[in-house]
């Protein structure tokens, strides 16, 4: 679903209308630490959970024909949640990826 999702955003990024507006991608996780061995080699923390979940979501915009000038990434671990973790750390809302669009400088 998120796929077919990226897919109707990139064909709305490459309208004129949003020509001027780059694409900010932002990971973000909830408060569990990393306890999968093989999930841990490539994600040493959620620092790195949560910007390699914002470079997974870039790729697909990319892959969707949206210029790599204009996507940009970032990953906030645990740090900006937007709903309470359980007493284990949980929260499927703070697992997400959120897109922001801004207005290119010079635009």
């Amino acid at each position: 679903q998120a796929q077919s999702t990226l897919q109707r955003l990139a064909q709305v990024l490459q309208q004129p209308v949003a020509q001027d507006y780059e694409v900010r991608v932002v990971g973000h996780t909830d408060a569990v630490r990393i306890a999968n061995p093989q999930t841990r080699q490539r994600h040493p923390n959620n620092w790195y959970l949560s910007a390699h979940r914002a470079i997974t979501v870039r790729d697909v915009l990319e892959n969707a024909g949206i210029q790599p000038t204009r996507l940009g990434v970032a990953g906030y671990g645990e740090y900006r949640p937007v709903a309470q973790n359980d007493a284990r750390g949980q929260s499927e809302a703070n697992r997400r990826v959120e897109i922001y669009l801004v207005q290119m400088p010079g635009s």
